[in-house]
């Protein structure tokens, strides 16, 4: 229903240099209202909200949180106005956001976090806990199963907050409230709008019950007068008749057969229809008037000016940026057998780095054993390079092996001459194992080492 501003005049300080934008129109620009979840912040806060996320691990008793990583990838709209790497603290779960409004910010975030359980996983959970290692924790050494947690999505820097579709982007209280009621149409906001809300529950009240309309045949010659302006109701038929109480509005006898009809309902000048037709008469009427008024008005002032707001052809820029996000899945790597040579990090049971092991392999020469090394599975370092270095004598036997984190001296074996005799003199390898970087371990010998000889051998050079 719409009902009309009654006040009338204008302000003569008024030059509604606003335009479009003036709060004359506010009814015209939607409100749009964003809200947003917390982003977990540590161990304590992030079971409930990646529970949210992967609904498995409710089902995984002891499971423990640790370090959160945040990145902030190149993105398509990352130039916008209202783009920051620094609004991460909420996730956007409602609303859309425009880039007229420049207060409530977003960014795209790859939200990872560290995720650990101390006995192997049941069957069923394996790609929750894809990778293992080896922790140590109160001396013991223990192996922990564990994945690094990781969601892509759309966060922003506000719980929640209103702002309007417009050019200027209107942003609401800062207590994320609504709104609050426009007042005025000029904008001075000290007079309120009318309150309409008297007139408009009285009109819902009245039109709740829809009137009965039809028409009856009377098997007897009833006075006309007896009907008209009455209310009718039916007993002994349908129970709604029983209370309808329809006013009569028309009677009609005939008094050769002895009946009468009569026709009940909203009388033709009291309906819908001729309510729209009595408007839209007025509405033309009052048209035809105000073009007579402006006819007069420039004839009687040829001077007169308008003014165009060249900014009404403008739209206010559409909110483009919606919530987003999901759980992004990688596959583990497979878990390597126990190869000779293998190195393998150690960490506490804060998750941090507390040395490297390696397993011994085997050293062959021709084809035949010579024993294992390295001697000890502790390795010096926790970065870097993992060299093995051998010494040997004229025997073919080891006599030194050290793991330094850089190459040793080389002095291969030479061909055996015909006679079979060698120098007596020791023969120095050394070969790259792996590199350590970070986290990760990088493999360059695994199994067994074939030691080369020098001059000539059907070996090749290395592991």
């Amino acid at each position: 229903m719409q009902l009309s501003d009654p006040r009338t005049g204008d302000d003569p300080d008024d030059t509604d240099e606003d335009g479009v934008d003036g709060p004359q129109y506010n009814f015209a620009k939607p409100e749009m209202m964003v809200l947003g979840e917390k982003m977990p912040t540590g161990p304590e806060d992030a079971r409930e909200w990646w529970t949210k996320k992967i609904p498995e691990l409710a089902k995984v008793p002891g499971a423990q949180f640790g370090t959160i990583q945040r990145e902030t990838p190149a993105v398509e709209g990352q130039d916008a106005r209202n783009y920051s790497t620094t609004a991460t603290r909420y996730e956007l779960v409602s609303g859309s956001l425009s880039e007229a409004c420049t207060t409530i910010k977003w960014c795209e975030v790859i939200f990872k976090q560290y995720v650990y359980i101390d006995s192997p996983p049941k069957k069923g959970f394996e790609l929750l806990f894809p990778r293992k290692k080896t922790v140590t924790i109160n001396g013991d050494k223990v192996t922990r199963y564990y994945n690094w947690l990781t969601w892509r999505g759309v966060t922003t820097n506000t719980r929640k907050r209103h702002y309007k579709v417009d050019r200027q982007g209107t942003i609401g209280p800062e207590d994320g409230s609504a709104f609050p009621p426009p007042s005025g149409g000029s904008g001075s906001g000290e007079a309120d709008w009318p309150n309409y809300r008297p007139v408009l529950a009285a009109y819902y009240q009245m039109t709740r019950v829809a009137p009965w309309a039809g028409s009856v045949d009377a098997l007897a010659a009833i006075r006309p007068d007896l009907l008209l302006g009455r209310r009718l109701s039916i007993a002994g038929a349908n129970p709604a008749w029983l209370d309808m109480r329809t006013v009569i509005q028309g009677v009609t006898v005939d008094l050769s057969a002895g009946n009468t009809y009569i026709s009940t309902g909203v009388p033709d000048h009291l309906s819908l229809q001729s309510m729209i037709d009595r408007q839209q008469q007025l509405y033309s009427n009052q048209a035809a008037m105000d073009d007579r008024d402006n006819q007069d008005q420039v004839q009687d002032n040829p001077a007169l000016s308008l003014t165009y707001d060249s900014n009404a052809r403008i739209s206010p820029k559409a909110p483009t940026v919606s919530p987003r996000g999901e759980v992004i899945w990688s596959s583990a790597t497979p878990e390597p057998n126990d190869y000779g040579f293998r190195v393998q990090l150690e960490y506490d049971e804060d998750g941090q780095k507390t040395g490297a092991t390696i397993t011994p392999g085997k050293i062959m020469l021709n084809g035949r054993v010579l024993g294992d090394a390295p001697a000890s599975k502790d390795l010096p370092m926790m970065e870097g390079e993992v060299w093995l270095n051998l010494i040997l004598n004229e025997n073919e036997e080891i006599t030194g092996m050290a793991v330094i984190s850089s190459a040793g001296t080389v002095d291969p074996f030479m061909l055996t001459s015909i006679d079979g005799a060698r120098p007596s003199r020791l023969f120095y390898y050394s070969f790259p194992l792996a590199v350590i970087k970070g986290d990760d371990v990088i493999q360059y010998a695994l199994g067994t080492i074939q030691l080369p000889v020098g001059g000539g051998t059907y070996y090749p050079w290395g592991p």
